[in-house]
This record gives structure tokens, sequence and C-alpha cells, in this order.
């Protein structure tokens, strides 16, 4: 009953939403069991608590007396209407080898709706280090105008969204990493990646996956100038081997018009 002594009917109804998909579809019922107090306008309340009669109750009550009511004049007909969703953030330790890490949705007390889970995300930061300190050290003291634009390609998708527009699809990623070696100490890892919107199996949950790989070839980098004797010296190496390769040519077409000339001389 309310404050006042006036007495409130509540009526229950249950909707088996694997039999009326549409319907569910319709209201916008993304997990089961949803559990939503109707008021006669059609504004309601979405109770998140445990599933047990007395939370529940106390949650019928709490509604009814305080009329806090969840106003959702529009209910969900399309992902793009879609305004939940999460902030994640961390470190994955991995190793060196070819690997990948999902974002997907989950609960412990709902059943999730496929065809109403959307995993479109945005990037704000991905990247690979080993030592986030040095690397910070390196380019304020050492090489800012070596790494800056290497830096570029340590976020590749940096700031950048990736959404789906239809139920059961998902962003899929694959990054090809490639070490780089900042004068045989600091090591960072630029990438690069390509993103498409795969399709789910209905039945399935859409994940958002990363996957990665990490590549055989190692690119160095070095603030340190070339001593010109070592300059001298690969100059000279490519004059020599220029003109030893040259005197090779020169013997074999000498050696070959030799032979030309006898077997010419033996025919006539």
């Amino acid at each position: 009953a309310y404050p006042s002594g006036n007495e409130v009917v509540a009526k229950l109804l249950r909707i088996n939403c694997v039999s009326f998909q549409d319907v569910c579809a319709r209201l916008g019922i993304r997990a089961y069991p949803t559990v939503r107090m109707y008021k006669r306008d059609g504004t309601f309340a979405v109770y998140h608590g445990e599933r047990k009669l007395d939370p529940i109750v106390a949650f019928f009550k709490s509604f009814i007396e305080n009329e806090a009511i969840q106003m959702e004049s529009e209910m969900v007909s399309h992902h793009s209407t879609l305004e939940e969703g999460c902030r994640v953030h961390g470190e994955l330790k991995v190793r060196r080898v070819p690997g990948y890490f999902l974002l997907e949705a989950d609960s412990s007390l709902d059943s999730l709706e496929p065809a109403m889970t959307n995993v479109s995300h945005r990037v704000n930061h991905l990247w690979f280090l080993d030592d986030r300190e040095a690397l910070k050290n390196y380019v304020k003291n050492t090489a800012r105008h070596v790494t800056k634009d290497v830096l570029k390609n340590v976020q590749p998708m940096k700031q950048t969204e990736f959404t789906s527009y239809k139920a059961h699809m998902a962003p899929q990623h694959y990054l090809n990493v490639i070490p780089t070696i900042f004068d045989e100490s600091v090591i960072v890892y630029q990438s690069t990646v390509q993103s498409h919107i795969a399709d789910v199996k209905t039945t399935d949950i859409p994940q958002a996956r990363f996957s990665y790989r990490f590549s055989p070839m190692t690119i160095k980098v070095s603030t340190q100038g070339r001593p010109f004797y070592d300059f001298l010296t690969s100059v000279f190496a490519i004059v020599g081997g220029t003109y030893t390769f040259v005197s090779l040519v020169d013997r074999f077409w000498d050696a070959a018009s030799a032979r030309y000339k006898d077997a010419r001389g033996k025919l006539g």
C-alpha cells in the first residue's frame, strides 16, 4: 500500500523470450531473466538485484513507496540506439608468440540475449611495451627527433572506433607486431593492424577479438653517428667487390670467346 493507505495491486506477467523473440526484442530485453516494474503510463524500473524472493519483494515495495521510476520512453529497436557501455583498462603480460585476447559481455546473474549484445568499441590506447619508463626517459633525454615517427606506429589503433550496426556481428582485429630496438637498449613494438566486422553465430554472444603475432624481423635504430673510417671501409669493400665481379665477368667472356673461335675454326 501507499504511505497514504491506498492499496496498490501489482500484477505479475511472465514472457518466454524464446517463444516470443519479436516481443522481447521490441521491448529491449537484453538478458534473461529481466525483471521490470511497470506503471500505467509505460515507464518502468529495472531490478538488478539477487534473484531471490525477499530482495525482489523489497524492490517492489520501495518502488511503490518512493515512485523511483527509471524513465525509458523509447524502446531499443536497433544497436545504434544503445547507450549503455563500459570502460576497460589495464595491462596483460604476454609471451612473444602469436596469441589473442577477447572482450565479451558476461553476467553471473543473467543469461544474455545474443541479438541484443553489442561489442562496438573505441580503442583509446593499445600498445606493446617492455619498459614504459625506460622508453619515456629515452625519448625525453636522448632521441626525441629520432623516435617521433616511430612512436606513431606504436599505437596504430589510437582513438579509432569500430561499430557493429547489426545484430550477430563483432569487430575482429589482427595486429602484426614488429620489435624495434633503440641504441641496443630500449625496445618498443611498432604494429600494423587490419580490422573488419565478422558475422557471429546467432546462438553465440558476440566477442571483440584482438589477434596478434610478432614479426621475426627486428628493426634497429641508432642515434650515434657512423665513424668516418667505418664509412671508408664500406666504400672500399663495395669498390673491391665490384672490381672482382667485373674481373670474373671479363675472364668468363674471354674464355667463352676463345672456345667459340676454336669451334668456328674446326667447322671452317
